[in-house]
């Protein structure tokens, strides 16, 4: 890269560090550091989570993908996408988690079911989660040595130290600098640098198109022997992994395990109530359709440059560069950035290497807010009788991140990658996802689910992908991957949480509790004025309640619409496609309106996002400066009493912070 390229990159990376230490200024209690205050609107929640969601090692794993499968996997993430919207508009898990004003899954699952399984639980997501994580630093840190052709080791003072471990260092020791500042720190920068990211990638996209063009990419898609194609979706049964099995098992586990994945739980309760949680889900369906084209399109254009006759020369640099890579499988993660190295002109060279430390350090610093804070809040203070003070807590939780980066560091410099990215997410995270989701529907949903319903659940699931994690280790090969693995764990589980707690000792829980409706409700957690007569008709049906504005209901009614049109066409074309097929020339046409559609909403919705995220940063400064904190709302279960399933007094801390200070005020009502 040259001088202005290195300008760009370690500019704005000063910019964004600048931001992180402003805004740990106002981290002045547990709440502060765990949920950002609960402060966080629906604009910044949708673009915020994004850029910590599109981490280094996601944008290498969709290169991967599509490298390999070309266009298909963009068919079958509609379905998934579908389901999505679905999900989002209903609310889904995150409404009913953001009531119970809980602030780690773990700390639901001790108010639920009981303080040993909020900490075995708190164990096992842990192990899961840091052991998922562990990679990232490795995959990302090896892109940025290819990409700006950093030699492999440099002499200080006459010893030779590894290139690879210094930029990990640098990198890691970045993001926790970030994470310091706790979840506004982590929000404010991830929102700066998702808007930033939003805007290079199009921009590099453009350029992409106007230098390679349609014609040449629609040469090399059609070109695929039967079985294998790169744009007919049902023409891929000789795709190894990601074929239409990996796609449908994804769409299921995507409602099973909805916000079951802890990676970003401080997105999750950080919502200022839990509408505007509900609205951010919704937002950022238009967000993920916006990035789930331009990523994958990076991808396509690689393919096409380095199998294209008109590139031939150029094409055979690079694999000749990257025949220099002993490691297979960080051959192919290394394919894309060794292109967009080869074609991006001085200034975008530094602009997507901006982006891709911002996809690091993003996405790096919400895992080691979450995994570090988890430790301490699920599986240590559960323990202690005593309360910790707000620095001791604070001083505890800062600690605890440490100890994640020194472990992922170590983790990544001793770690030899055999599979697929995606691939190895889903085994680490079945560990603890397989049996999570029950627990968490199950505990939300159904009064009667047990303690020992949920036992049973993340026993099992946790048994059964380590086994598979341990096969596929041993033995590379083994007929049964990683995908399909996962699907088995989850189906297990759900027989086991059902099956105990339909046939064990009859239990019913207080849910109006759980939830904080009728007597229990939060003032703080309502929007407008509670409806005096209950939702009926088509507008229950929808979940559309007294907390919609105008506004509200046209974003839902248009998202809505979308995804059903969408979904009919899916489905149209599927059964067209069984009866009579479609010629491959056909699809390329489908995918170049497809691909302008996304491209021009996305630039729509981007700059509609800035405008509402900048409001709400203005928000959530103005709430930091203004609100009294409530030093006893720390995510402990604490002083108001309840029962759980086992019969046992259980307290929520988070209720009395609640009824203790309204922005400095009592509150009454409580």
């Amino acid at each position: 890269m040259s001088w202005i390229d290195w300008l760009i990159t370690v500019g704005f990376l000063g910019f964004v560090a600048a931001w992180a230490v402003y805004v740990r200024r106002f981290t002045k209690s547990v709440a502060d550091f765990l949920a950002a205050g609960r402060f966080a609107g629906r604009y910044m929640l949708t673009v915020a989570e994004g850029a910590a969601g599109l981490g280094a090692i996601s944008v290498i794993a969709a290169f991967e993908q599509h490298y390999v499968a070309g266009l298909c996997p963009l068919w079958w993430n509609w379905l998934f996408t579908a389901v999505q919207i679905g999900v989002a508009l209903s609310g889904w898990i995150i409404y009913r988690f953001r009531q119970t004003r809980a602030m780690t899954m773990a700390q639901f699952f001790e108010i639920r079911y009981s303080r040993k399984f909020r900490i075995y639980t708190g164990i096992i997501a842990y192990i899961s989660g840091v052991l998922n994580f562990a990679i990232f630093p490795a995959v990302g840190t090896r892109f940025f040595i290819y990409y700006c052709e950093l030699p492999a080791t440099f002499d200080v003072f006459g010893l030779t130290i590894s290139t690879y471990a210094v930029t990990m260092a640098i990198l890691i020791g970045v993001s926790v600098l970030f994470t310091f500042g706790g979840m506004a720190a982590v929000m404010v920068t991830d929102f700066i640098q998702g808007l930033f990211t939003y805007i290079v990638l199009t921009v590099i996209i453009i350029f992409l198109i106007s230098n390679i063009g349609w014609e040449r990419i629609s040469e090399m898609m059609l070109i695929s022997p039967g079985g294998a194609s790169l744009v007919n979706p049902y023409d891929t049964g000789k795709v190894k992994d990601f074929n239409i099995w990996f796609f449908l098992i994804a769409t299921f586990a995507t409602i099973y395990a909805y916000k079951s994945w802890q990676g970003q739980q401080g997105y999750n309760c950080a919502a200022k109530t839990p509408h505007e949680a509900r609205m951010g889900g919704i937002l950022a369906t238009w967000r993920n359709q916006f990035l789930m084209v331009l990523v994958p399109m990076l991808a396509i254009f690689a393919y096409t440059f380095l199998h294209h006759a008109d590139y031939a020369v150029r094409a055979e640099t690079i694999t000749n560069c990257l025949a220099e890579i002993p490691n297979s499988q960080i051959r192919e993660q290394m394919i894309v950035p060794m292109f967009l190295r080869s074609i991006l002109p001085v200034g975008l060279l530094g602009l997507f290497c901006a982006v891709m430390l911002c996809a690091f350090v993003g996405c790096n610093e919400t895992y080691l807010h979450s995994w570090g804070t988890m430790l301490i809040q699920d599986v240590i203070l559960p323990f202690r009788t005593k309360p910790l003070s707000p620095n001791q807590h604070l001083r505890l939780l800062r600690c605890s991140i440490i100890t994640v980066a020194v472990f992922i560091f170590l983790f990544s410099l001793l770690f030899t990658q055999t599979q697929y990215i995606l691939l190895y997410f889903t085994i680490t995270a079945a560990v603890y996802l397989g049996g999570a989701g029950a627990c968490i529907i199950g505990g939300l949903y159904w009064k009667r689910g047990t303690t020992t319903a949920a036992w049973a659940s993340l026993i099992i699931g946790p048994v059964l992908a380590s086994v598979g994690l341990i096969l596929r280790t041993i033995y590379p090969d083994f007929p049964v991957n990683e995908q399909w693995m996962y699907f088995i764990t989850i189906v297990v589980c759900m027989l086991a949480y059902v099956l105990v707690s339909f046939f064990g000792k009859r239990q019913e829980f207080n849910m109006d509790r759980l939830l904080h409706r009728g007597q229990y409700a939060v003032n703080s957690d309502i929007v407008g004025q509670p409806a005096q007569e209950p939702i009926r008709g088509f507008k229950a049906l929808l979940g559309i309640t007294s907390e919609f504005t105008l506004a509200d209901r046209i974003v839902y009614m248009v998202t809505m619409w979308w995804a059903i049109g969408w979904s009919i066409i899916f489905f149209l074309v599927t059964a067209y496609s069984i009866m009579f097929g479609i010629q491959p020339q056909s699809w390329m046409k489908f995918w170049k309106i497809y691909i302008q559609i996304s491209l021009a909403g996305g630039v729509l919705f981007a700059v509609w996002f800035v405008v509402g995220g900048l409001r709400d940063v203005r928000y959530m400064f103005h709430k930091f400066k203004t609100t009294i904190r409530d030093i006893t709302d720390t995510g402990m279960v604490g002083s108001h009493t309840g029962k759980n399933t086992n019969g046992q007094d259980i307290t929520d801390s988070s209720v009395i912070s609640s009824c203790a200070t309204q922005d400095g005020k009592s509150n009454k009502s409580c």
